[in-house]
């Protein structure tokens, strides 16, 4: 099984999880990821935007331009993996656009803060200043670092800008990181090239975990295989003898209930077009040790499939063989 940091080239991916207790189960158990919800985990994790670019910089770097047929859903279309990569990128020049012009005093600008702790008590500072330097500073009237950390303060911060262009507002830590940025209002002179917004995929999707550390991420892939095809699959059904029927059945049924690939879908023609695959191996073979190695080398050809998103051992698909043959025979019976 690969370890997950090594997905992309210093990334820990483990850190970018919000719960501490999912995040150390999932260390100890080595678990991995593929691209797409390593880039889901950075989405929606609790770490400064800074952190978020520098992980999904490393995760593009590493997997640009990698050979996977699956496709994920988003903004109502089914994407790939380099397609998703360049909404990412988009959202990275898009933030550091507006950190850049949040940061940078401007004639007539002033800025406001307010802290806000985990209550949603907002402390007004009501006092305007010329510097988000100097906005920053004054945090210290709402409390030390310590009883901010204590209380769970973020500090939200506003940059009104001149003219009635409307404003800026970002969510910051009480060190100054960048958590959030956003213009609103009046679209500034600065976005004339960006005024469609990027969204990020963690605004479209959201990965969740179990108390087991098992994760989900709804609409998460579609098989590489379109319309006609499936159709064309039903119409070969047709054709097939009561014993291929029965044979591809206990397959499929095996199959998803292993869910090889961790896609965690209701979707019971989720593996249809695998179980075909594999069900064919059968018509040359009833060897569990030669099965096992067959479909062992066909779900890990990453070709075909997310590099990483297969866990499964050929240990594991021996069992899973085993299973097949004796669902098969006892059907037969």
């Amino acid at each position: 099984m690969r370890n997950a940091r090594k997905h992309g080239k210093g990334l820990d991916i483990y850190n970018f999880i919000n719960s501490p207790h999912i995040a150390e189960l999932c260390r100890k158990a080595k678990k991995t990821w593929n691209p797409f919800e390593m880039a889901l985990i950075i989405a929606q994790s609790y770490k400064t935007l800074a952190e978020k670019h520098d992980a999904w910089r490393k995760l593009i770097l590493k997997y640009k331009g990698a050979p996977v047929k699956q496709k994920i859903y988003l903004y109502g279309l089914w994407e790939d993996l380099d397609a998703v990569f360049e909404q990412i990128q988009s959202v990275i020049e898009y933030n550091e656009l507006f950190i850049k012009i949040f940061k940078t005093p401007e004639h007539g600008a002033v800025y406001e803060c307010i802290l806000i702790d985990d209550d949603s008590h907002y402390y007004g500072l009501h006092c305007i200043y010329n510097t988000f330097e100097e906005a920053l500073a004054a945090r210290t009237s709402g409390g030390t670092r310590e009883e901010a950390l204590e209380c769970g303060a973020i500090i939200k911060m506003y940059k009104m800008l001149p003219g009635h262009e409307g404003y800026l507002e970002a969510t910051i830590d009480y060190d100054g990181n960048v958590l959030h940025v956003a213009p609103c209002g009046e679209i500034h002179e600065w976005d004339d090239d960006l005024s469609d917004r990027p969204v990020c995929i963690g605004a479209m999707l959201s990965i969740e975990f179990n108390d087991d550390g098992r994760s989900k991420i709804e609409h998460l892939f579609e098989d590489p295989y379109d319309e006609e095809e499936y159709m064309q699959l039903k119409e070969r059904m047709t054709h097939w003898s009561d014993e291929e029927l029965r044979r591809f059945n206990c397959v499929k049924k095996v199959i998803n209930e292993w869910d090889p690939h961790d896609v965690w879908s209701e979707d019971e023609d989720e593996y249809v077009f695998h179980s075909e695959k594999i069900s064919q191996m059968l018509k040359t073979t009833n060897n569990v040790n030669e099965l096992a190695a067959e479909i062992h080398d066909y779900f890990s050809d990453e070709d075909l499939f997310i590099p990483g998103s297969y866990k499964s051992t050929a240990e594991d698909c021996v069992v899973y063989a085993q299973k097949m043959l004796d669902m098969i025979n006892n059907a037969e019976d």
